[in-house]
């Protein structure tokens, strides 16, 4: 019963984050605006979230599963990563906040240290230089702009 609440939840906020991108001049298909990409992947998640409601109306009791500790842990954590990006993301800006976020993903999948603080500096550097010289949208630099 919980995997169809959690897609129900994903659905209303995936409608969210589209009326939201609506909002943001999407461009055309030639010349992509700051708004198509969120577009796109909240069409994305609303078909991920639809499937995964579907495929928990149509599996039999005995295949629902909980979730065991460390799964649980590691869910818990990318969500409050998550909530810290967002709190981080106007005071400290968008390179400092995306490091932390995906350094700690990274790390709750058990990644090396080195690998962590490489791949995070790599992600938050190239994401910044592609929405912000690329695309042109504007994102908090913090110490960096």
């Amino acid at each position: 019963m919980w995997n169809r609440v959690i897609g129900a939840i994903i659905v209303l906020f995936a409608i969210t984050y589209m009326a939201e991108s609506l909002r943001i001049p999407r461009g055309t298909i030639a010349q992509p605006g700051p708004g198509f990409f969120p577009i796109l992947v909240s069409l994305l998640l609303i078909s991920v979230a639809i499937c995964f409601m579907v495929s928990a109306i149509k599996a039999p009791r005995s295949h629902q599963e909980r979730l065991q500790a460390p799964a649980r842990r590691r869910v818990i954590s990318v969500i409050a990563a998550l909530c810290g990006f967002c709190l981080l993301l106007p005071v400290a800006g968008y390179p400092l906040a995306a490091f932390a976020l995906v350094g700690v993903m990274l790390w709750q999948l058990g990644a090396s240290w080195a690998g962590v603080i490489s791949i995070s500096l790599a992600s938050a550097a190239v994401s910044y230089y592609v929405f912000t010289a690329i695309l042109g949208v504007p994102l908090p630099g913090g110490i960096f702009g």
